[in-house]
């Protein structure tokens, strides 16, 4: 039976080999222009990083009740800034891609600010696995 820290563990592999995956077709993307291939991204994220983060939320009551308030509590509020400014970069994504058109000014554009959201998230996750991770 897996634990809680086991189930963070995994779900912070999954997403950044993911993402890192993603990340490194983005070329290919630009030369073919793929847009369902975003849509994709969207989907992990809906289906993986937001459910994810509200997981997180759940449980920070428990960490701060079984450790150090200060040490934890500045950590908790670090992930929850950073889980909101994640979310406002993702919803500013989502929308470009519904309003993107075919020129390469658009593409790139998009493409920017994919790689812009799959970095903050991969930073995001790094900062996690060092930080809170081990308090599980």
């Amino acid at each position: 039976m897996n634990t809680i820290k086991d189930n963070f563990i995994e779900a912070h592999f999954e997403a950044k080999e993911y993402l890192a995956i993603f990340k490194n077709i983005l070329p290919l993307m630009a030369k073919e222009y793929d847009l369902k291939k975003f849509n994709d991204l969207i989907k992990f994220f809906h289906e993986h990083i937001i459910p994810h983060f509200n997981e997180e939320e759940n449980f920070f009551q428990t960490l701060l009740n079984d450790n150090p308030k200060q040490k934890i509590l500045s950590i908790i509020i670090k992930i929850q800034k950073e889980h909101i400014e994640i979310l406002a970069m993702f919803e500013l994504f989502s929308e470009k891609i519904k309003t993107v058109d075919n020129s390469k000014g658009s593409e790139i554009d998009l493409i920017h600010s994919c790689i812009t959201l799959i970095d903050a998230i991969l930073k995001h996750a790094d900062y996690e696995d060092k930080n809170l991770a081990p308090l599980y």
